[in-house]
């Protein structure tokens, strides 16, 4: 079985008269905010929990500490952070390093939690709302990976492997495997199952949690991954930081009372 040559450039066109380039990574992710929105938008309406400028203004803040967290948790835990106390700028420049899933949601949290102290609604609620846009957002960002030629999977050679020939990190090009295209039809499963469960609030955002970061996790597998930091029994950290993730999950599904009564506080 031959392998699929992916020789697409990552950068989409440069803009007429100022050679600035518009990437296929920042398409697709305005693409998968846009739609993500959409649906957060329409499901927070149908459920009556906030009015249609406060969920402007929560797309608003969710946007910007979903990128604000996911960039700093990429410097800390993929990046030589020290580099960054010489070049402090460089931390806005998104084109250099990347964004950490992890971080997004830790930022995407604290927003909400903000957000839900202010406008006084249940925070499950409004958590359990997110769980098909953050699908559809997740699985955009996973494509705008492969288009980048980023996040690459092992050494593979069978069925459905790819041949990076430009890949970013300069690596030598070779059959492997697609892991960013696994994770994107994941999380794009489950955003379609999170659309058609009927749960209370805590099993769907549980489910949720384990679902997506289980996904996030486990694939790790199949990627060839150089920890920063020296993890035991050869974890990655995308496997260690999902545990706590999916840990908050299974409490959810089976010990929702305790839980309740700590994001109410």
């Amino acid at each position: 079985m031959h392998a699929l040559t992916w020789n697409v450039d990552r950068v989409l066109l440069y803009l007429p008269g100022l050679h600035f380039p518009i990437y296929w990574y920042g398409l697709l992710f305005a693409i998968g905010v846009f739609l993500a929105q959409k649906r957060l938008a329409k499901d927070l309406l149908k459920k009556n929990l906030l009015s249609f400028s406060q969920i402007q203004n929560l797309i608003f803040v969710l946007i910007i500490s979903i990128v604000i967290g996911a960039r700093v948790f990429d410097v800390i835990f993929y990046q030589n952070f020290k580099a960054y106390l010489y070049s402090p700028l460089d931390l806005f420049n998104l084109r250099q390093g990347g964004l950490s899933s992890h971080g997004g949601f830790l930022g995407f949290l604290v927003a909400l939690k903000i957000l839900n102290h202010k406008y006084k609604t249940p925070f499950l609620d409004l958590l359990s709302c997110m769980t098909v846009p953050a699908g559809i957002l997740a699985c955009f960002i996973r494509l705008g990976n492969f288009f980048n030629q980023e996040i690459l999977g092992k050494p593979y050679s069978g069925w459905g492997s790819v041949i990076f020939t430009k890949p970013l990190n300069d690596s030598i090009p070779m059959a492997r495997h697609p892991v960013v295209l696994y994770e994107a039809l994941c999380y794009l499963a489950l955003a379609f199952l999170m659309s058609k469960l009927r749960l209370d609030s805590p099993k769907k955002t549980g489910l949720a949690l384990i679902g997506y970061f289980g996904c996030r996790g486990g694939l790790e597998i199949f990627k060839d991954s150089h920890p920063l930091y020296p993890w035991p029994f050869q974890m990655t950290t995308g496997m260690v930081l999902s545990l706590p993730l999916i840990a908050a999950g299974i409490i959810l599904i089976f010990n929702r009372r305790s839980v309740l009564k700590t994001v109410t506080k």
